[in-house]
């Protein structure tokens, strides 16, 4: 936070720094900062994104200066200004297949790819839609977003990336992906619709009925975090994807009455 305020201090534009003393999660966060602006016109970019190119400004207002409606504006995730690094090979590998979608392929299905680390939004739909606090810790508290929000209001993808600079240990993402259960399933009983026919639903609905299944998660949890000399990416991005199902398997029957 010193540092923050430290680099606002010399910076020579307007500027507004907003700590919690206490971690109030991703959901609370953004609605605290929708409350303070100023602006009809809302960007939410997180703190480990960079844009990629010197255009990236220019592209959002050009929305805003179009006349748009309230709407929700996904500019997009990309690994372009990430070095590669062994100790981060398997993170980056799982965004590239999941979350470096081009703008054509996220239209497809709007609600369903918001990452809300980069987008421009109306406060309208903040004030319609804010983000459900009901969602703790990591993950999928977006996704609800992005498809609540797209009941109200357009949803629209345009390829005006940034860069995640923020890639994850093999065992930084077990910890997050094991916490992460009960927020899927909170999503996935809304929105059933949209989740279904993805293969994390499908995969976790029949583990449910495995016998065995912890052996799998303890398994699938080794072999991930190999060494890349020892297990190739594929093995270890295919044991990533099997831990979580596995998780969201038992959180699943968690939330099922006995």
């Amino acid at each position: 936070t010193k540092k923050i305020q430290n680099g606002l201090d010399l910076f020579p534009g307007a500027g507004c720094l907003i700590t919690a003393e206490m971690n109030l999660g991703r959901s609370a966060g953004r609605n605290r900062l929708e409350t303070l602006a100023r602006s009809d016109w809302m960007i939410f970019l997180d703190a480990d994104m960079i844009p990629d190119d010197q255009n990236f400004l220019t592209r959002y207002l050009q929305v805003i200066k179009q006349g748009s409606p309230p709407a929700l504006i996904v500019g997009g995730f990309s690994l372009r200004h990430m070095m590669k690094s062994h100790k981060t090979d398997l993170h980056w590998k799982q965004c590239e297949q999941s979350e470096c979608v081009p703008a054509e392929q996220r239209n497809t299905n709007p609600g369903r790819y918001v990452f809300t680390s980069n987008v421009l939004v109306h406060k309208d739909v903040m004030t319609v839609a804010p983000f459900d606090s009901e969602f703790s810790g990591w993950g999928w508290e977006d996704v609800d977003w992005g498809l609540r929000a797209a009941r109200r209001f357009p949803v629209i993808h345009i390829d005006n990336t940034a860069t995640h600079l923020g890639l994850e240990t093999p065992a930084a993402l077990i910890r997050k992906y094991a916490g992460s259960g009960a927020n899927f399933w909170l999503v996935a009983n809304r929105y059933p619709e949209a989740l279904r026919g993805t293969p994390l639903y499908r995969m976790s609905s029949i583990l449910r009925w495995v016998p065995g299944r912890s052996v799998l998660k303890v398994l699938s949890r080794m072999i991930c975090q190999l060494p890349w000399w020892l297990a190739p990416l594929s093995i270890r991005l295919t044991a990533l994807k099997l831990f979580r199902a596995t998780v969201y398997a038992e959180a699943r029957n968690a939330t099922l009455p006995a």
